[in-house]
């Protein structure tokens, strides 16, 4: 929207008896501004006054004491007038020069019309000539200058419509200015929910994200991995290797509005998992020997079908379970029992201690003591003083506290004879 004021050139004609002198008081002008141009001349009994203001010879550009004209391009002008007499005299004046300056065409583009993101000013403005321009951004229409750069870039702080204006100037005070409309629009919200998972099994990646102001137009998933998806709601995806990996979502809606977020999916490649046996794998008859399971898991499968994480054991054979994580992963375990016969009687424990460490003849032991319950084991020294009691031996007196010599022992257990006799701890 160009906005011009009037310019007036006065002209002023002399004349004697053979010459006219014209006079100009602006001689400098911008293209498209209207220009009043006006006759001074006192010649007596004026009948035309006609102009030539193209400097083409021919007086037939305007007519009259006073007239308005716009200059057709901005370039110098040669400007002349011609008086004629009633008596058909006719009197000239000196040409003189008009500078028509070039006027900005001011014009920009915008990109970026979204909340949160820097929008692009792109200055499109023109001018005749490459004459030098300065520039002055408003971008709310406030009056206000908010930047004198050729292109410029504005964050809006909230979303709306705003209206921008630039105006251009040239080193002449030329003047033009360029009004736009445009909409800042709220993008998108994006947001997943993630699991951790197993190599080989399908984890499921669920779009939560939130709408903006324009619906979605593309929704992009990269599985860290170097594939992609463009499931818009849930995406599905099986990694082969176990590692870390970056799960992105990208969001862009119509109205070119972009957002993204990344989360972390840890893939496992196996379960930890171990299992204990409270007996060993081998134990008398007509005992229990619990079997336990522990480990990183959330479920449990026995090969009989049971599903606790315990199992009692009470018959020699092959056994073996499945576990499973919370990842999906899976991994399994076998052993296998043995039971051996069960003794009538307790036999009798090892005649002597070495208690320094070595794994020999460390402890007193009963070789079969823990085939019968309610164990209780008394040791006494040379003076018949009490020195040890365990009412529920399990072969675990090693004589650390007591100096070398001869101890006498007595063990009990439940459905069998008691044993006796004398162990040395030897130093």
């Amino acid at each position: 929207m160009k906005k011009h004021s009037r310019t007036t050139v006065l002209f002023t004609l002399f004349a004697n008896c053979l010459w006219a002198n014209l006079t100009i008081t602006s001689t400098r002008v911008c293209h498209g501004v209207n220009t009043e141009i006006h006759n001074t001349s006192h010649l007596p009994k004026t009948k035309l006054v006609d102009w030539d203001l193209n400097n083409d010879g021919f007086f037939s550009d305007a007519s009259g004491d006073s007239i308005t004209h716009i200059f057709s391009t901005a370039d110098t002008f040669q400007i002349r007038l011609r008086v004629t007499d009633s008596t058909g005299n006719e009197f000239f004046s000196a040409y003189q020069s008009v500078i028509v300056d070039p006027v900005p065409e001011a014009a920009f583009i915008t990109s970026g019309l979204c909340l949160g993101s820097p929008t692009s000013f792109t200055n499109q403005t023109i001018i005749k000539g490459n004459t030098p321009i300065t520039y002055e951004w408003d971008y709310t229409n406030d009056g206000m200058g908010d930047n004198t750069s050729m292109n410029t870039m504005f964050t809006y702080p909230f979303g709306g419509d705003f209206t921008i204006k630039l105006k251009a100037t040239s080193d002449q005070g030329c003047k033009d200015s360029f009004v736009k409309n445009i909409t800042i629009k709220r993008p998108p919200n994006a947001d997943i929910t993630v699991q951790n998972t197993c190599i080989n099994s399908p984890v499921h990646l669920v779009n939560t994200s939130t709408l903006g102001d324009s619906p979605v137009k593309q929704t992009i998933w990269s599985f860290g991995d170097g594939t992609l998806s463009f499931d818009s709601d849930t995406a599905t995806h099986i990694y082969y290797s176990a590692d870390t990996f970056y799960v992105t979502l990208k969001l862009i809606d119509s109205s070119s509005c972009v957002d993204s977020i990344r989360k972390l999916v840890v893939v496992d490649s196996s379960v930890m998992n171990s299992y204990t046996l409270s007996l060993g794998n081998q134990f008398f008859e007509g005992q229990s020997n619990i079997a336990t399971v522990t480990g990183d898991f959330i479920s449990v499968f026995w090969s009989d079908s049971t599903v606790d994480a315990t199992k009692t054991i009470t018959q020699a054979g092959y056994y073996s379970y499945v576990v499973t994580s919370a990842t999906g992963c899976i991994a399994s375990q076998q052993f296998t029992v043995s039971t051996i016969e069960r003794p009538t009687e307790l036999a009798p424990a090892n005649d002597f201690l070495t208690p320094n460490g070595d794994g020999k003849n460390d402890i007193l032991l009963f070789t079969n003591a823990d085939a019968f319950s309610n164990c209780v084991l008394k040791v006494y020294d040379q003076r018949g003083l009490l020195v040890y009691t365990n009412n529920n031996y399990k072969n675990d007196w090693h004589g650390d506290n007591n100096n070398a010599g001869a101890y006498y022992y007595l063990l009990h257990c439940d459905d069998t004879p008691e044993v006796k006799g004398v162990t040395n701890i030897i130093r």
